[in-house]
């Protein structure tokens, strides 16, 4: 799937994302990757190496582990997570992982776009022109 949806992030406003999917629950840690960012620390995460069957479908990345404190697990099905206190340019993914494997924002068609001085309002549009966001706050259904 093709990166289609940029939901953008103005340092150093808080920008909260509501995530609509299943499993939530099981969710042991929230990663942040790409981008110019000056991250505290970046790791290398390649946990499943031994598994062949789960390592092709989910292959080593470098990202910062996002502090739990910035995300919420509501439900099984809901998750709310904010960004606060990143400062760069470009483009961030934002991967969801737990022992069973990781999904990435951008496989389902979101990025998150670094701007300065407001330079995007927050307005995203679906494929079919749908309204998905308003500035600040996003709601982001995972299917």
């Amino acid at each position: 799937m093709s990166v289609t949806n940029y939901i953008p992030y103005n340092p150093p406003v808080t920008t909260t994302i509501n995530l609509a999917g299943y499993m939530f629950d099981k969710l042991t840690q929230v990663y942040i990757s790409g981008g110019n960012i000056t991250y505290p620390t970046v790791s290398a995460i390649d946990l499943f190496s031994t598994n062949p069957v789960v390592s092709s479908i989910c292959p080593p990345f470098s990202g910062y582990l996002y502090p739990s404190a910035n995300y919420t697990v509501n439900n099984k099905n809901q998750l709310s997570l904010t960004l606060t206190d990143l400062e760069g340019t470009g483009f961030m993914d934002i991967i969801l992982f737990n022992q069973a494997g990781y999904t990435k924002l951008s496989d389902k068609g979101y990025l998150i776009k670094i701007t300065e001085n407001n330079q995007v309002k927050g307005l995203i549009l679906a494929e079919n022109g749908a309204f998905l966001a308003t500035e600040n706050f996003f709601n982001i259904t995972l299917e």
